[in-house]
């Protein structure tokens, strides 16, 4: 039996999947994080016998820790507003000291998650493993973007370096990758310009969304979806897909030099057959994809991945977990009573997928 601690938000819904999934199969599973928790303490020794206390987190060794959607804790009520600032610095880095301080399995390591949030460090990471990637600018200077957009030999897009979502009138307004063109950039002046990324648009013939869990990968082939982004209408066929043995090795050179034992992977194949990287997210959403197509079984593998620490070998379990069983579990009949999710799950983060 193996003993798992997931940090993520009470309402997350990957966390608490995947809690009931390693329960199910005969494994201890604690899903918990520090801003929920009344009292919360933690003291770090660093010396001849370094140590980890805690009170309020738990305390016990875990063999693993997936560190789904981690946050710092909050700062106490009533302080001078003065303070707060000055304070969330304090309890950030100290909460980073903390996890960094963690022993077992973590998914992923701190430093790696953090570099993986940086767009820029996965192209460069992509082709040292020699994968290919669209020709790219990141920049604030419009005068460099405006020349980028002129000398491309077709469209050009433009994403956000990190998720930009919020909500108006109790809907949720996201922006998603869209086509940027020479008209658009003339209504824009150098002073209210944000940095972006902009990149030559690349025609496909198909998409692939690439679950990494340690040693294995799980490969779902979209096709019928939006042309720029399959978030924006949700709509496509899904099905399983078998990577060329080349692609594999080259995407497990990335993960290494990323340091990442976890991730999902975006990645277009053009017309041509040519594999074009898009990105990483390493805590990117999954189980979407199993509710697409339940021949994918992404909710059992990650719990297996998660069960044997990384290393994806036996372990004893019962039978496979899969995401309908949950949803007619009396597990996820809580989850939607206390967070007041729809019925009907639906796993989505446009934002953050």
């Amino acid at each position: 039996m193996a003993s798992v601690l997931i940090i993520a938000g009470p309402a997350d819904f990957h966390a608490n999947a995947l809690t009931w999934a390693l329960e199910a199969s005969g494994h201890q599973c604690v899903h918990w994080h520090p801003a929920a928790s009344e009292a919360f303490g933690v003291s770090i020794a660093s010396g001849a016998d370094d140590s980890v206390s805690c009170f309020g987190p738990p305390n016990a060794p875990f063999d693993a820790t997936w560190m789904r959607r981690p946050q710092i804790p909050p700062p106490p009520a009533g302080l001078d507003p003065r303070d707060l600032r000055f304070l969330g610095r304090e309890l950030d880095f100290f909460t980073q000291g903390w996890w960094a301080s963690t022993s077992g399995f973590l998914a992923n390591p701190l430093a790696a998650s953090r570099q993986a949030n940086i767009k820029t460090c996965q192209l460069i990471a992509a082709r040292r493993a020699g994968l290919s990637v669209p020709a790219t600018l990141s920049s604030n200077d419009l005068g460099a973007v405006r020349a980028f957009v002129a000398a491309a030999p077709g469209r050009v897009i433009y994403k956000t370096h990190s998720p930009a979502a919020w909500s108006t009138e109790g809907k949720q307004q996201v922006v998603f990758t869209t086509f940027v063109d020479m008209q658009a950039l003339e209504k824009v002046d150098q002073h209210h310009f944000n940095p972006g990324i902009f990149q030559h648009f690349v025609p496909k013939a198909y998409e692939l969304r690439i679950c990494f869990f340690g040693k294995e990968i799980i490969c779902a082939k979209i096709e019928n979806a939006d042309e720029l982004d399959w978030r924006i209408t949700k709509k496509m066929a899904l099905s399983p897909h078998v990577l060329p043995d080349l692609i594999v090795e080259r995407l497990r050179a990335f993960m290494r030099d990323m340091n990442l034992v976890m991730g999902m992977i975006d990645v277009i194949v053009t017309p041509e057959g040519e594999h074009v990287f898009l990105e990483v997210n390493e805590q990117g959403q999954f189980l979407w994809i199993e509710l697409q197509n339940p021949e994918i079984p992404v909710l059992h593998r990650c719990a297996h991945f998660l069960a044997t620490a990384g290393q994806n070998g036996h372990v004893r379990s019962g039978a496979p977990t899969r995401l309908e069983d949950y949803l007619a579990s009396d597990a996820y009949g809580r989850y939607v009573a206390r967070y007041k999710q729809q019925s009907s799950a639906n796993p989505w983060i446009t934002a953050e997928s």
